[in-house]
This record gives structure tokens, C-alpha cells and sequence, in this order.
């Protein structure tokens, strides 16, 4: 593919539009304005017992320095939460729940239905 001027000004074109709308729509998108309290000043909301923002190269050396320390992930981990399904169901009609039992309640209904619309057979 040939590099040509056209081909520069269209790409140059499409990065302004694919930058400039979404810039557009963030700015004139409306923030939260409402009383002032002890937590926001009418415009920005802030820790007052808090400390500063740290700089970006505080979290750099954190994230990437030497005394970081990696564990490993676990293959396997036992949930608290395991679903224990019961030893056998009571009835076989409620162990099939969902889609299933409500087809066989509402079957009566959509017979009646799909004759109205059918037409008659003659």
C-alpha cells in the first residue's frame, strides 16, 4: 500500500473524529452540583482527615520495585459456598424447575390460543 498524502490526511482526519467526539461528549456531559458539605466544596469532593494524592512514581516503585513480593495463585481453592445439591429429590415433577414446569402449566393456554389464530379446519 502506497503512502500517499490522501491516505495521511484521512488517517489524521479519522484519529481527530475518533478523539474529538467522545472528548466532546465527556465535556458537555453534567457533573454533580449540590450543597456544600464537609466532604464537597460544590465542586469536588475531598478527605478533609486524608492525605494527599502520592506522585504516579510512588505507585510505579510500589508496583514494579524490587521489594515487591508475588505470591503464586493456587490451583485449587475449596469455596464456603459450595452448592450441595440434596440426596434425592422429593418429587421428579419439582426437580425439574424453569422453563420446563412453567411450559406444562401454561400449555393449556397456548393450545387455546393457537386454535383462535389457526383459523378453522373445514
Amino acid at each position: 500500500m502506497k503512502l500517499t498524502r490522501r491516505r495521511v490526511l484521512r488517517l489524521l482526519s479519522g484519529a481527530a473524529v475518533a478523539i474529538g467526539l467522545p472528548s466532546a461528549w465527556i465535556y458537555s456531559m453534567k457533573t454533580y452540583s449540590g450543597p456544600v458539605s464537609d466532604h464537597f466544596d460544590g465542586m469536588h469532593f475531598f478527605d478533609p482527615d486524608g492525605s494527599p494524592p502520592k506522585p504516579l512514581t510512588d505507585l510505579l516503585r510500589w508496583q514494579f520495585g524490587p521489594g515487591r513480593q508475588r505470591h503464586a495463585w493456587p490451583e485449587w481453592a475449596p469455596s464456603p459456598y459450595a452448592d450441595v445439591p440434596p440426596a434425592r429429590p422429593l418429587d421428579s415433577r419439582r426437580a425439574y424447575a424453569g422453563v420446563f414446569a412453567l411450559s406444562e402449566r401454561v400449555r393449556p393456554f397456548l393450545t387455546l390460543c393457537s386454535r383462535s389464530h389457526r383459523g378453522s379446519r373445514t
